[in-house]
């Protein structure tokens, strides 16, 4: 070792730069393949895991407000269609009908002379159930009447209407109103199925 440094003593001032310019380049080429390129490869590969990272969460983020949009429909959806199951339910009901109608006859100040359920007609999807209807009232009262008919939640019909035997008494004209008041509601898949049957051929003597 004191050979080397003796030797190195004994070299001109240019020289020693020059080979302490070399040591350096070499000690830092050494750190830099050590160490550092170690390292640089290892910083490289978080970056990337991170910038996968954050396209899954972009992802994730972006599904999940799909799926609550998709809840909302579907809530949306399922209103709806409890709503629309109200106004044409699974039961004719026609009892409730006919209590409903006698109610708003009472509030509108319509007197109810007859009132008669007919025979229900099987459409492709839907059953109609027909009630015959004769009130008398004021034009005014037979109008209120039909109005809070039309503002029913329960899809509710009037067909035929037909007024007759005006009467004038307490001070107003009366009038007879018969019509034809159709409920509805959801037609079962066996309803409405005529069965056939085989005739039987006669043997021939």
């Amino acid at each position: 070792m004191n050979d080397v440094l003796e030797q190195f003593s004994s070299l001109k001032s240019g020289h020693k730069v020059a080979i302490v310019v070399i040591v350096a380049i070499v000690i830092g080429a050494v750190n830099y393949f050590l160490f550092f390129l170690p390292l640089e490869s290892d910083y490289n590969s978080l970056l990337n895991k991170r910038s996968s990272l954050e396209e899954k969460k972009l992802e994730y983020d972006a599904k999940s407000k799909t799926l609550e949009m998709d809840k909302a429909i579907n809530r949306k959806i399922d209103e709806k269609l409890f709503n629309e199951q109200k106004k044409l339910p699974n039961r004719t009901e026609t009892d409730v009908v006919i209590r409903t109608i006698g109610e708003l006859a009472d509030s509108a100040l319509v007197r109810i002379k007859d009132i008669k359920p007919m025979k229900e007609v099987f459409k492709e999807l839907y059953v109609e159930k027909p009630i015959k209807l004769l009130i008398n009232g004021s034009f005014r009262e037979i109008l209120n009447f039909l109005n809070k008919i039309g503002e029913e939640k329960r899809i509710i019909n009037m067909n035929d209407i037909r007024l007759s035997n005006p009467i004038y008494k307490n001070q107003k004209v009366l009038i007879d109103a018969e019509l034809v008041i159709k409920i509805y509601r959801f037609k079962k898949s066996d309803e409405g199925k005529k069965g056939k049957k085989g005739k039987k051929g006669k043997k021939k003597k």
